[in-house]
């Protein structure tokens, strides 16, 4: 079972489907996205760097 789901293939972020644990690998896009802390379910995890004043891309 998938731990996060990517909506859109424009967004930088996936949606957490389950708790997270800090340090878990998860695979996004044929690649792995390290967590670098505890991600609740539902919230979101960016898989790229995003620099203050940049959006965060959720749906597109």
């Amino acid at each position: 079972m998938p731990l996060a789901i990517k909506i859109n293939p424009k967004d930088n972020v996936v949606v957490a489907l389950h708790p997270i644990a800090k340090g878990t690998a998860v695979p996004v896009d044929g690649a792995s996205v390290t967590a670098v802390e505890d991600i609740p379910q539902g919230h979101k995890m960016a898989i790229a760097p995003i620099h203050a004043g940049e959006n965060v891309i959720k749906y597109g």
